[in-house]
């Protein structure tokens, strides 16, 4: 059963990584270029779209394997963990649902720095219609369930923001809400230790690329990917 639902996360990760290049992807870039500034000097021939680096729009194949080569495998081993750790079906398909958000999140911020409001809000009502299966088949534990998921999702969003304010931006409000969206799908202790892994591998990261002179204090790095693989961290070490 294990094997199955390994391969199960493996298909559904493809499927919406190929969605994400199918249809976000488009919809992102088109943003992109009517958030860019019209140039005001009329002897501007060329329009602003044409100098835009868009790698991904040329190149969507060879992106999506890219991302199929990072996600899938990760995927796998995460619905094998999942279950042979997960107590209930319906909570190997509420961290299935997660790690697809989160991925086509890490994404999105790779490419445009930004996590659209849609990835969170499909946690929040991932969330909300998870709970009527939860109430018929899992009654016993559905309010301590649910507790944690309020916990979890305001408790994240307030310590995240606070964070933010103090590093004076240095944490984007697109990650306090994604991670408030995940605390309240996979509860408290799911988003804790995917907070705490993220920040380690993201501060591991920044210190090998400080180390090789790749990055500098001033550059920033997108935290989408580190929550992906903080999340993945927490799946195989079953503490969620």
């Amino acid at each position: 059963m294990s094997v199955l639902w390994s391969l199960a996360w493996g298909c559904v990760s493809f499927v919406t990584l190929a969605a994400w290049y199918r249809w976000q992807l488009p919809k992102l870039l088109r943003q992109q270029e009517h958030a860019e500034p019209v140039p005001t000097d009329e002897s501007a021939t060329e329009p602003v779209t044409e100098v835009l680096p868009q790698p991904a729009a040329t190149q969507p194949k060879r992106g999506l394997l890219l991302a199929a080569l990072g996600c899938v495998p990760l995927a796998c081993l995460c619905g094998y963990q999942a279950a042979q750790c997960a107590n209930s079906p319906i909570s190997i398909l509420k961290l299935l649902l997660a790690y697809c958000v989160l991925a086509c999140a890490a994404l999105a911020d790779v490419k445009f720095f930004r996590i659209p409001h849609p990835y969170v809000l499909t946690l929040l009502v991932g969330r909300v219609l998870f709970l009527v299966p939860e109430l018929i088949f899992t009654y016993e534990g559905t309010l301590s369930r649910l507790l944690s998921s309020v916990v979890g999702g305001l408790g994240c969003m307030l310590f995240l923001m606070l964070v933010s304010k103090i590093s004076h931006g240095g944490l984007g409000y697109g990650d306090v809400k994604l991670f408030g969206g995940l605390g309240f799908l996979c509860g408290l202790y799911g988003a804790a230790y995917t907070l705490l892994f993220s920040c380690i591998l993201c501060a591991l990261a920044s210190a090998s690329l400080l180390l090789f002179r790749k990055k500098t204090l001033k550059d920033t790095l997108p935290m989408g990917p580190f929550v992906l693989l903080g999340f993945v961290v927490t799946v195989l070490l079953a503490m969620y």
